[in-house]
């Protein structure tokens, strides 16, 4: 299973269902957004997020009943805290692939997702609130492409709309902590999870409802 227990982390992830965003020629004012920042500035990091898993065709064998191909992943964990300390403007990543060729994330950061709100708690000051870093952009300098990643203290993610395909990043409940899968949406074999959650879905770069509920947060990936 990939871990969406958290209901804002849900939230998060319906807020990067890229595919109504895009306009009636398949191209994104979000792509504009990423080639401009990027030309201008050169204040980008580059993040080294993943590498492919030694266990990968152990994984692959495991989970068959539910997607028939997919990529699995380590994750450096020092990566995300690197990334929360500097929260960069522009942000770049390269995700390995087995099979096909590498996809290179360009992203631009996005106004930090989460409410900010006094925690409860027993002692006399409340704990420390980490907002999550949101980050926007496009895969390989494709134009039609779109990409949206949260970033929370020790854990990514994401959708990436690449070629027609909507892939999926997150992480695998069953797995040890930083194991992590890539998949398309049209190789899973179980029903997808997007647009389960909540009443309604989300196009990247809209604001998110202030009543958005998420329904059912811990069934809708059955991997």
């Amino acid at each position: 299973k990939i871990n969406m227990k958290n209901s804002v982390l849900v939230i998060l992830i319906l807020f990067g269902y890229l595919i109504p965003g895009l306009t009636q020629n398949g191209h994104h004012p979000i792509a504009d957004e990423v080639i401009q920042k990027f030309e201008s500035s050169e204040k980008s990091i580059q993040l080294d997020l993943v590498s492919i898993s030694i266990s990968s065709e152990t994984l692959q064998n495991k989970h068959a009943t539910s997607v028939s191909n997919a990529n699995f992943y380590d994750l450096e964990v020092k990566e995300i805290t690197r990334l929360r300390s500097l929260s960069p403007e522009l942000l770049e990543i390269t995700i390995p692939r087995v099979k096909d060729k590498e996809l290179v994330l360009k992203m631009f950061r996005v106004e930090e997702t989460g409410v900010k709100v006094r925690l409860a708690s027993n002692k006399s000051s409340s704990p420390n609130y980490n907002p999550v870093r949101q980050y926007w952009g496009i895969v390989n300098d494709e134009e039609h492409s779109l990409v949206s990643f949260s970033f929370m203290d020790e854990e990514v993610m994401g959708f990436i709309y690449y070629q027609g395909e909507t892939y999926n990043f997150g992480k695998l409940i069953d797995g040890v902590s930083e194991e992590y899968i890539l998949f398309k949406e049209s190789d899973m074999n179980a029903t997808s999870f997007l647009g389960c959650d909540t009443k309604a879905s989300h196009a990247i770069g809209k604001q998110v409802d202030n009543h958005l509920k998420a329904e059912n947060p811990d069934n809708c990936v059955n991997m």
